[in-house]
C-alpha cells in the first residue's frame, strides 16, 4: 500500500493531476479527501471504504463565496446654476418639510445600502 501521508502537498497534487483529476487547494482540511481520492484512483481503496461518508467520485472543493463583481457607480453631479435666471426669492419653489424629510430618508437608505455592500465586499473582519 502506498503511504500517501509521506507525500508533500505538491507531490500529491502532481500525482492527482497525472491521473486526470484536477484538485483544488490542498490544505489541512482538504488533504484527507485528496489522499483518499488518490488511493481510490490508483486502486488501493474503493469508494465504499472511505470514512465519513465522503463520495470520492465527486470529491471537489466547494467554493463557499461567489466572486464579487465590481461596478463603477457614477457620482451625481449637481446641475450648474443658470446665469440667466433672475427669479426672485418669492418665485422660487419652496420645499416642504415633508419633501425635505423624504429626501433625507432616501439619503439615509442609500448610505445604509452602501454600508451593507461594503460589509459583504470587505468581509466582516472576523476572518
Amino acid at each position: 500500500m502506498v503511504d500517501v501521508t509521506a507525500l508533500s502537498n505538491y507531490e500529491l497534487r502532481d500525482n492527482l493531476t497525472e491521473l486526470g483529476f484536477q484538485p483544488g487547494p490542498i490544505t489541512e482540511t482538504t488533504r484527507r479527501v485528496y489522499e483518499l481520492k488518490y488511493l481510490q484512483m490508483i486502486g488501493e481503496v474503493d469508494s465504499s471504504d472511505s470514512d465519513g461518508g465522503i463520495d470520492l467520485a465527486s470529491a471537489r472543493p466547494v467554493r463557499l463565496t461567489s466572486p464579487v463583481k465590481r461596478t463603477n457607480i457614477p457620482h451625481p453631479t449637481p446641475e450648474p446654476a443658470s446665469a440667466s435666471s433672475s427669479a426672485s426669492d418669492s418665485e422660487q419653489v419652496q420645499v416642504t418639510p415633508a419633501e425635505r424629510s423624504a429626501k433625507w430618508k432616501v439619503r439615509i437608505a442609500a448610505v445604509f445600502a452602501l454600508a451593507i455592500i461594503m460589509y459583504f465586499y470587505f468581509g466582516s473582519g472576523s476572518n
